[in-house]
């Protein structure tokens, strides 16, 4: 009950934003996942400059191309979702489960969505950790929006502050991750992390910072900007000494423009898959 509160609150002086238009792409999305198959659902909502982690960054028509058919049912719906004021650029995020010979994982995906020249919505990226619960929220669960944020003066807004947010937050997590975090996180941030369900507003975020790395190296690889440059996406590469050792993930991150500059609203940080152990006898095993 507690975590869907928190799903659903939001800043009561913010105006509401009308996040339809992602909401029914991801719906539809979903909705040809189970009629036509994953792959088929996947290549015809993915930009042609969308993106899949793979670790690294691969065009995902490329790579959906080349791997065939996505094995087992997935099967997902949005329970919040955000979009700019000029109505090109949003988000979609919610539970996941995807079922393969007998076994089950619970997860939380993380859609970017970006209006085409068509009018037509499509992923630039598509990603998202599991979980070590099924999420509360069904697919029923009415979906919360993003509150709407007053865009900034036409021209006052450009993707090189939105760099240079990065930069500045990329410093700050070399010295100190949590507090870093903390000075940057909106009040109704979100943490996606691995294992645990989503982190919901400060209080939550704080509480699963404290058992996150203490500093954190972290590159910008790459996102976009809306028109009205009010919502920004990143992605980049993070890296940590976790408590078997070196540790590489992916992280992406949506940052708005609020009164008091830009906030970060979600950041999904997602550790490397660990690579299979080497057969006993292989050259590998026996260095």
């Amino acid at each position: 009950m507690l975590f869907a509160a928190a799903a659903l609150a939001a800043p009561a002086s913010a105006a509401p934003a009308d996040v339809t238009p992602v909401v029914d792409a991801e719906r539809a999305f979903a909705a040809m996942a189970q009629v036509k198959g994953l792959s088929t659902a996947f290549r015809a909502f993915a930009a042609d400059d969308g993106l899949l982690l793979v670790p690294d960054p691969r065009n995902a028509k490329e790579i959906l191309e080349k791997n065939g058919e996505i094995p087992g049912k997935l099967t997902w719906w949005p329970v919040y979702a955000g979009i700019a004021a000029s109505a090109d650029l949003g988000f979609t995020t919610g539970p996941y489960v995807h079922e393969e010979g007998g076994r089950r994982r619970d997860g939380w995906f993380f859609t970017i969505w970006k209006k085409q020249a068509d009018g037509n919505w499509r992923w630039m990226f598509d990603h998202g950790p599991t979980t070590r619960q099924a999420a509360s929220l069904g697919p029923q669960t009415q979906v919360s929006a993003l509150p709407a944020a007053a865009a900034p003066r036409p021209g006052s807004a450009d993707w090189g502050q939105v760099l240079e947010e990065e930069a500045r937050l990329a410093a700050a997590l070399a010295a100190d991750a949590p507090k870093a975090y903390a000075e940057v996180l909106a009040e109704d941030g979100r943490l996606l992390r691995q294992g645990p369900q989503p982190a919901i507003g400060r209080a939550a975020c704080s509480a699963l910072l404290k058992a996150e790395p203490a500093r954190i190296e972290a590159k910008t690889m790459g996102g976009g900007l809306s028109k009205a440059g009010d919502l920004a996406w990143t992605y980049g590469r993070a890296h940590w000494i976790g408590a078997g050792g070196p540790v590489s993930a992916n992280y992406v991150r949506i940052w708005q423009q609020r009164s008091k500059g830009w906030r970060l609203v979600i950041d999904e940080t997602i550790p490397f898959p660990t690579p299979p152990p080497r057969p006993a006898g292989s050259e590998d095993a026996k260095r």
